[in-house]
């Protein structure tokens, strides 16, 4: 007989989210499954509406919207978010911006969110001025609703800051028009040409031994946040050797020049492909 799933309200889920440690104020990302609470009353606004409660008209809530990559030219209004439904109800929900990376765009609301999402596809999608990269430096949480480690871009950003090699720096090849209506790209990483030496779960490992995990159940999903500055942490000590194996040293990934070349393909007279390394 298949175990029935449990039903959910939203004062259940801002119980929950209070329970796990979010208070009002807070500036957070939320990566999430709906389907992984079970029945949702309400669906995925009442999932929105009980994060905006517990965080009041002081907080910020920021989701992904991202399109990593799967259409040929980015749309701000129409191109869909592909992080689940909570993500796209929240995309075009009133009062909610979205920021104009065509394949890592973030949508925000709250005092902050302005702030947060402009000019974001000038910068480096994992980088200190990305929108996560300016909520994390306000002291902002990541929050995990339903899904794992793996699904956590603030993993990227602690690459970022422990000098991986893997990534290199490239024009999106994905196209978009801009605030002024021109047809551009933005900078973005181009990804490691190979499976990484780490994974979700030694991730996992590393925020519990630094203490840096409150977590919950609401329903049937395990709920889990994580100041954003220790996901950081705990990315660097397993990048850099800080926990007694160095991934890195032996690993043979490199930025994926495939990528670099299929763009310059595609639109060679468009701006010029910086296909360095990082470090």
């Amino acid at each position: 007989m298949a175990e029935q799933k449990p039903t959910v309200t939203q004062d259940d889920i801002a119980a929950g989210l209070r329970r796990c440690g979010l208070r009002r104020g807070d500036k957070v990302l939320v990566h999430s499954s709906l389907s992984a609470f079970g029945r949702v009353e309400g669906g995925a606004q009442a999932v929105i509406r009980a994060l905006l409660a517990v965080l009041g008209a002081e907080g910020t809530l920021m989701m992904p919207t991202f399109s990593q990559g799967k259409v040929e030219v980015w749309d701000h209004d129409r191109t869909p978010s592909f992080n689940g439904r909570i993500s796209e109800t929240f995309r075009i929900m009133p009062g909610v911006r979205r920021s104009w990376h065509p394949t890592h765009a973030y949508a925000a609301i709250g005092p902050d969110a302005t702030r947060y999402l402009e000019g974001d596809y000038r910068y480096v999608t994992w980088g200190p001025e990305s929108p996560l990269g300016r909520l994390i430096a306000d002291g902002g949480w990541v929050m995990l609703m339903g899904c794992g480690h793996g699904a956590s871009t603030a993993q990227h950003h602690g690459e970022v800051a422990g000098n991986v090699r893997c990534f290199g720096i490239d024009t999106s090849p994905v196209l978009f028009y801009d605030q002024e209506g021109e047809l551009t790209g933005a900078v973005a990483p181009s990804w490691r040409s190979g499976v990484c030496p780490w994974s979700a779960r030694d991730h996992e490992r590393q925020l519990r031994y630094l203490g840096a995990v409150r977590d919950t159940y609401i329903g049937a999903a395990h709920v889990q946040l994580i100041k954003g500055e220790m996901v950081i942490k705990a990315v660097v000590r397993l990048v850099t050797g800080l926990t007694g194996i160095d991934h890195c040293a032996s690993c043979r990934q490199h930025p994926d020049t495939e990528m670099f070349e299929n763009y310059r393909r595609r639109y060679p007279a468009d701006k010029p492909s910086r296909g360095e390394p990082w470090r």
